[in-house]
């Protein structure tokens, strides 16, 4: 044998992989831009000592604790990705427009904040 092996369309088939990766990471890049220009808007990635003392979610008479579930999802970040409020402890009122309310310390400084339900938790620093 004298050179190397050529299937037909073998190039054609490279060359769409070689495209397909390069939108693959031109997508990414996106990605990390637009995390990294959220992370600079809400304060950079300084951390922070986050308490969560209580949290409650639900509306007029019917609230649940949901204090643990929240607990875990905290990090040391004022952005805390919570996901479907529902699935923290299931829907207290159905068909109501709830809330999550939050009593927090940040650095040992107390706040409280209430988000409409299913919104991004960004803590506010006290």
């Amino acid at each position: 044998m004298s050179g190397p092996l050529k299937l037909a369309g073998g190039e054609e088939a490279l060359r769409k992989i070689e495209e397909e990766k390069e939108q693959y990471r031109l997508k990414t890049l996106s990605k990390q831009q637009a995390l990294q220009a959220r992370i600079e808007e809400i304060g950079g990635l300084k951390q922070r000592h986050i308490d969560i003392l209580k949290a409650t979610y639900g509306a007029e008479r019917k609230w649940v604790n949901v204090t643990r579930p929240v607990q875990a999802r905290t990090s040391n970040s004022r952005l805390i990705w919570l996901g479907p409020y529902n699935e923290l402890a299931g829907d207290p009122s159905q068909d109501v427009d709830k809330v999550l309310k939050i009593e927090y310390k940040i650095d040992g400084k107390p706040g409280k904040v209430e988000f409409p339900e299913d919104a991004e938790v960004l803590l506010p620093l006290p």
